[in-house]
């Protein structure tokens, strides 16, 4: 991929021409998408293009690989998540035009001339994000909780052991 996205496009102009944009853009910069994750370090690679279909409907097809780290659902530890997703946006302005289309198509509703193309970066990872992260590997997510939780276990034992079993006097009758 090349040099970082340019920030705003014109996504008619594009479409006429048929134009291909790719490049980098930073987690950072992406304020709605850092909420969710652990770290805003890295970067998203993303390659976006403009055409029309055969009822002249204004696509964007494009694709987008990030690595990004969020919590894991089962330890609380990092886990890294590979993003690797494609989709096809239909620009509409208006409700009404969302209705009309074709399947398979997303609508994304454009109100200006202008598209801020990390908004439909954003948008597109944010959709992308699993549920519940986990790592795939559930033992060692179970070794590390047993870590965590070792020295409550061991609290829990020495409580237990401290008092005195109330069924012990019956343990002497049994016995007589």
């Amino acid at each position: 991929m090349s040099g970082p996205l340019p920030v705003k496009i014109d996504p008619l102009h594009l479409a006429q021409q048929s134009a291909c944009i790719s490049g980098t853009l930073t987690l950072r910069s992406m304020e709605r998408l850092c909420q969710c994750l652990v770290s805003s370090e890295g970067q998203v690679e993303a390659s976006l293009s403009f055409s029309r279909d055969a009822s002249r409907q204004l696509l964007i097809t494009g694709t987008i690989v990030a690595m990004v780290q969020m919590t894991c659902q089962r330890c609380l530890q990092p886990v890294d998540v590979d993003i690797d997703t494609a989709f096809t946006l239909a620009i509409i302005s208006s409700e009404e035009a969302a209705a009309r289309l074709q399947e398979g198509y997303e609508a994304y509703e454009l109100d200006t001339e202008y598209l801020f193309v990390k908004d439909v970066i954003e948008d597109e990872l944010l959709l992308s994000l699993p549920m519940a992260a986990a790592h795939e590997d559930q033992v060692a997510c179970d070794a590390v909780m047993l870590e965590r939780l070792k020295p409550e276990i061991l609290e829990i034992e020495a409580v237990a052991e401290e008092k005195p079993n109330p069924f012990a006097a019956l343990k002497q009758l049994k016995t007589d």
